[in-house]
């Protein structure tokens, strides 16, 4: 699963509510940011995040109300 600029930093994942700058719409970017990472964690798919250190392949998951980036 690409997912490209939807977190642009693991630590994204810790605080998927927090917006930046260039989310033109923050409240939507939030809300589809926790619907791929629900996705994500969910169907256990390799995840791509093109900002995340190499190697930024890995996997998502949820940890109680947390995410955490596992990467390969």
């Amino acid at each position: 699963m690409n997912l490209a600029d939807a977190a642009r930093h693991p630590l994204r994942l810790k605080h998927p509510e927090w917006a930046v700058p260039v989310d033109v719409l923050p409240e939507q970017m939030i809300s589809t940011r926790l619907e791929l990472l629900e996705r994500a964690a969910k169907e256990e798919v390799l995840v791509l995040f093109f900002h995340f250190d190499f190697p930024s392949p890995g996997y998502v998951e949820q940890e109680r109300a947390n995410w955490r980036w596992r990467s390969i």
